[in-house]
C-alpha cells in the first residue's frame, strides 16, 4: 500500500470528510461538480483511512454537473472490498496538470486560487424506522498548500451533567503539533476559560475536543446557561470549521453542525451606506413553531477587525408563509461583542399555541453611530425532542436597489442535497426577501433535481415578497422516489433572478428527528464579473 503522505501529483488541495460506519450509524457524503467543472484534466482521488491507514482507494474524471453520493451503507467497490472501518477520514483529492488551465482557471479573480474546497455536504445518519436519526451539515475541512491560522467562532454549547459536546477536527497529511489548538469557553457573563489540546494529531486521524475534558469546571462555570467556544489552530495546512457535537441523556439521536470561522478583515460599514438600505444588512432565516419543531436564535458579534469593539442592538421582523408581517420587534436582542444572545421565535408570535411557519429577518437596530458591523451572525436551532439541528446564517443586501439593477441578466443559483427514500425526507425552505420593508416583488424560480445517473428534472415556483415556500421534495417533484433510486438521494439546484433564502431541513417521518443546512452558492457570470447570492 503507497505511503498515505505522499499525495497525488499536481494536488491543488483535498476535501477531508469524518466518515462513520457501525451497521447501525452511516455516513454519506454529498458532491456536486458544479462549481469547478471550469477545470480541465481533473482527477478525483478518494481515500479512506482508518486510523491514519489508508484501506481503500478510487478515481474518477469529473464531468459538469455529476453528482457524487459515498454511502457507507452502501459503499462503492473499492470500499466493499476492504476491510469495515467504523470511524475513519474520507479525503477526496482534486488534481489537474498546471492547476487546470493555467491562469484561466482562476475562478476567484485575479487573486484567486483555482481551486480551494468542494462544499461538499455529509450526513450521518441511522434509517431505523423506530430508532433512526439524521444529522447533515456542509462539510468545511481541507487541506490547503501552506500553513494557515484557523480562528474558530460561531460555537455554542450546552454543558450539563449529563449533555456533552465536543468538537471534531479532520487531519490530512502532515502531523500536527502538540499544542497547536487553543480553546476559550465564555459564559453569560462574560468569564473566560482558556485551554490548549496537548497531544499531536496524527495524519488521517479524527481528533474529538471534548469540552469537558478541556474545562472540568465547564457545567459550575456555565451557570445553567449557554457557552460559547472560540479559539485558534495553528495549523500547518489545514483549513477547518470544525463538527461540533453534542450527546446526552435527552439527545437520543445525533447532533451536530459546523462551527465558523472569523473574518478578521471585515471592515465595519459606515452609516450612511447601511441606511441607505432602509433597514440596513439584513439576515433572512427560516422559522417554524410547532409541537414537534421550535426554532431558537443565537446572535453573535465575533467579526470584523480585532479593534472594533462594540455592541449593539437588533430588530426582529417575523414574517409568514404568505409574506404578512405578524411581528416586529425592535431591540430584540442584543449582539454584544465576543458575546451572545438567545432567542425563541415563540417570543415573537401574537399567540405561540398556534402553529407557525415563515422567516425571521434580523437587522441591526437604528442608532446614532458612525459604523455597523458589516456582518450580522444568526445561529438558528431547529429543536425536536430528538436534539437540536443549527443553520448559521449571515446578513447581506437582498434584492436591495444596487443588486436589482442586474436583475433578469443573470440567474442567482445555489444548491443542496436531498432525500427521498422512507424514512428520511427532505422538505425545501425557500424564502423571498428584501432589505426595503416596502419590498413587493413576486419570486419566481426554477428547481432542478439531479440523480447519480445524470439525469435532470425540472419544477417551477413562485414565492410572494417577504414570503416562504416549505414543501417536501416529493411535493415539488412528485416522481422523486423513483426517480431518485437506489439510494434515494441527490443533489437540488434552486436558480432565480432574486436572491432567495434557501434551506433545506430533512426529517425522519418515524421519530421526529431533524437535520437543516443552507443552501451552498454556485457563481454565475456576467461580462466577466463573477455573480453570487446574496448571504454567500
Amino acid at each position: 500500500m503507497p505511503n498515505p503522505l505522499e499525495l497525488p501529483a499536481d494536488t491543488l488541495g483535498a476535501d477531508l470528510y469524518w466518515w462513520r460506519e457501525t451497521g447501525n450509524l452511516h455516513t454519506l457524503v454529498s458532491i456536486y461538480w458544479k462549481e469547478y467543472a471550469r477545470l480541465e484534466g481533473v482527477t478525483l482521488r478518494f481515500m479512506l483511512f482508518d486510523d491514519g491507514r489508508r484501506v481503500a482507494s478510487w478515481q474518477v474524471e469529473p464531468v459538469e454537473d455529476q453528482v457524487f453520493l459515498i454511502d457507507s451503507k452502501h459503499p462503492p467497490d473499492a470500499v466493499a472490498a476492504a476491510e469495515p472501518v467504523a470511524e475513519g477520514v474520507l479525503a477526496v483529492f482534486v488534481s489537474a496538470p498546471d492547476g487546470g488551465v493555467g491562469a484561466a482557471a482562476r475562478l476567484d479573480g485575479p487573486d484567486g486560487d483555482a481551486y480551494k474546497r468542494l462544499y461538499g455536504l455529509i450526513d450521518w445518519y441511522a434509517d431505523d424506522e423506530s430508532d433512526g436519526s439524521i444529522c447533515g451539515l456542509h462539510s468545511d475541512q481541507a487541506v490547503v498548500q501552506a500553513p494557515y491560522r484557523n480562528h474558530f467562532t460561531e460555537i455554542v454549547v450546552e454543558e450539563t451533567s449529563e449533555q456533552k459536546s465536543y468538537l471534531v477536527v479532520l487531519n490530512g497529511p502532515d502531523e500536527q503539533p502538540a499544542g497547536a489548538v487553543s480553546l476559550e469557553l465564555r459564559n453569560h457573563l462574560g468569564a473566560t476559560r482558556t485551554a490548549r489540546h496537548l497531544r499531536p494529531m496524527r495524519p488521517f486521524t479524527a481528533t474529538r475536543l471534548r469540552v469537558s475534558e478541556l474545562f472540568p469546571d465547564a457545567v459550575g462555570f456555565s451557570g445553567g446557561r449557554h457557552l460559547t467556544v472560540s479559539g485558534h489552530f495553528d495549523s500547518t495546512g489545514l483549513f477547518i470549521r470544525p463538527y461540533v457535537m453534542t450527546s446526552g441523556a435527552f439527545m437520543s439521536g445525533l447532533s451536530g453542525y459546523h462551527g465558523g470561522d472569523v473574518y478578521s478583515d471585515l471592515a465595519p460599514i459606515g452609516a450612511f451606506a447601511e441606511r441607505f438600505l432602509d433597514r440596513g444588512r439584513i439576515n433572512p432565516m427560516f422559522a417554524v413553531h410547532r409541537d414537534d419543531l421550535t426554532t431558537t436564535v443565537n446572535i453573535f458579534n465575533s467579526h470584523g477587525p480585532p479593534d472594533f469593539d462594540e455592541d449593539f442592538s437588533v430588530d426582529a421582523y417575523l414574517y409568514d408563509e404568505v409574506g404578512t408581517l405578524v411581528a416586529e420587534r425592535p431591540r430584540w436582542l442584543a449582539a454584544t461583542r465576543h458575546g451572545l444572545a438567545r432567542g425563541d421565535i415563540a417570543e415573537l408570535l401574537p399567540d405561540p399555541t398556534r402553529p407557525f411557519v415563515g422567516h425571521v429577518t434580523l437587522a441591526f437596530t437604528r442608532e446614532d453611530r458612525p459604523v455597523y458591523p458589516r456582518v450580522l451572525q444568526a445561529l438558528l436551532e431547529y429543536r425536536t425532542v430528538r436534539g437540536t439541528a443549527r443553520v448559521m446564517g449571515w446578513s447581506d443586501e437582498w434584492n436591495s436597489p444596487q443588486r436589482a439593477a442586474v436583475r433578469g441578466r443573470v440567474p442567482y443559483g445555489a444548491f443542496s442535497r436531498v432525500w427521498c427514500r422512507p424514512p428520511l425526507e427532505t422538505q425545501l425552505c425557500i424564502t423571498n426577501c428584501g432589505n426595503e420593508r416596502r419590498y413587493a416583488d413576486e419570486a419566481p424560480f426554477t428547481a432542478t433535481l439531479l440523480n447519480e445517473q445524470g439525469d435532470r428534472v425540472r419544477a417551477e415556483g413562485v414565492v410572494p415578497p417577504h414570503g416562504t415556500c416549505f414543501q417536501t421534495i416529493d411535493a415539488i417533484f412528485p416522481d422523486a422516489a423513483r426517480f431518485l433510486a437506489p439510494k434515494g438521494v441527490g443533489i437540488v439546484v434552486v436558480e432565480s433572478v432574486y436572491d432567495l433564502a434557501d434551506i433545506q431541513i430533512t426529517r425522519h417521518t418515524g421519530t421526529g428527528a431533524v437535520a437543516a443546512e443552507h443552501f451552498m452558492a454556485l457563481t454565475s457570470e456576467l461580462e466577466g464579473e463573477r455573480l453570487r447570492p446574496s448571504g454567500s
